[in-house]
């Protein structure tokens, strides 16, 4: 089963690469098949299964916020360059609250819904017509006024390893060890930045979804 994060950034580079869908902001939540930055994003991560808009209201960037730290993200910009973009892993919300959302998906790459063939907002055919008006294209700070917060999401509990106790299992010398291999071949393939950071914090996470994540991300880069 892939980590609800994984979900997320899968279904929107699904729709940046599928040209059924394209830019609108009247047609928002995929009616025509159309999305603007902030109903791509919720949906993606509402279809990943964190409640954002069903239990908390997310509906555009300006309240966007709240919602996804009510479903256990967290904003992370303080261990980020936003010029550069180090410090992002796959799966972190870029936002500007009153402009624009998009999400970074690795190798210095972000996936978002930008603007329809007429450079509006409204107006356009349903479907990409330009290849995009939902695109992935490399990472930058927002040009009007940068990104005000990085959302990043805090494991929950009930993801990490649990024994038949109910109590979070300790991490053998073993598992340490694959989770170190792991995360050193998910910055080897340019999806995770800082990874002595994650390995510092190893002891929190768990080790079987790192295992997991760089198995399948390697499958993918060898495709």
């Amino acid at each position: 089963m892939l980590p609800k994060i994984e979900k997320a950034v899968r279904f929107m580079i699904d729709i940046a690469q599928d040209n059924s869908h394209g830019y609108d902001q009247n047609q928002r939540w995929g009616e025509r098949g159309d999305y603007d930055c902030s109903s791509l994003t919720i949906t993606a991560f509402e279809k990943a299964g964190f409640p954002v808009k069903s239990n908390y209201g997310a509906t555009y960037t300006g309240n966007m916020k709240q919602a996804f730290i009510n479903c256990g993200f967290k904003d992370v910009r303080n261990v980020v360059n936003l010029y550069t973009g180090a410090g992002l892993i796959r799966g972190d919300i870029l936002l500007n609250e009153v402009h624009h959302v998009a999400v970074y998906i690795g190798n210095g790459l972000i996936v978002q819904a930008s603007i329809n063939e007429l450079g509006r907002a409204t107006g356009g055919r349903p479907g990409d017509q330009t290849g995009y008006e939902i695109n992935i294209s490399k990472y930058k700070n927002y040009h009007r006024g940068g990104w005000d917060i990085v959302l990043r999401y805090e494991e929950k509990l009930d993801e990490k390893v649990i024994d038949k106790k109910g109590e979070i299992k300790k991490m053998s010398e073993k598992e340490k060890e694959y989770a170190v291999q792991a995360i050193n071949k998910l910055a080897e393939l340019k999806l995770l930045n800082s990874p002595d950071v994650h390995i510092k914090n190893i002891d929190k996470s768990n080790w079987a979804l790192w295992v997991m994540i760089a198995k399948m991300n390697e499958k993918i880069d060898n495709k």
